[in-house]
């Protein structure tokens, strides 16, 4: 997506890139006229020789991946210590080394984000019944 600042539009990246390519223009020169750097021109003109015109639209900036930064252990470490000691996501980023936000994010992928869940019990429910109360007045 453009911005209200881009020096080049895909129109001008693919003449831009045509003119260094195909019209044997020198980068310097070709970044001048479109008032560029030379290093961006050249840029340009090796997607163009690599992609042709479709290497000229807008790429996303979003990194192709993100290393995990809790790993395996991190993550045992961080459910173990939820379980055995019943500390919160603050306290056990403090504990782990992790944000706080990371921590909530790895109890809540396990599912042990609230204590609550932690607590229930697999047991029959016990209910007592009585029946209704005596009457204290008696009709007469």
């Amino acid at each position: 997506m453009l911005h209200a600042h881009a020096a080049l539009t895909p129109g001008q990246r693919l003449r831009l890139a045509h003119l260094i390519v195909e019209d044997g223009w020198p980068a310097i020169r070709a970044a001048e006229r479109f008032n560029v750097s030379a290093t961006t021109a050249r840029r340009w003109a090796e997607r163009y020789r690599a992609e042709g015109k479709a290497g000229m639209v807008d790429r996303s900036s979003r990194p192709h991946r993100s290393p995990a930064k809790t790993g395996p252990a991190t993550t045992r470490r961080i459910v173990s210590l939820r379980l055995c000691k019943r500390w919160g996501a603050v306290r056990l980023a403090a504990e782990t080394g992790v944000a706080p936000s990371t921590a909530g994010a790895v109890l809540r992928r396990c599912g042990f984000s609230r204590l609550a869940r932690l607590d229930r019990l697999e047991r029959e429910v016990i209910r007592y019944e009585h029946g209704a109360p005596a009457s204290c007045c008696t009709p007469m």
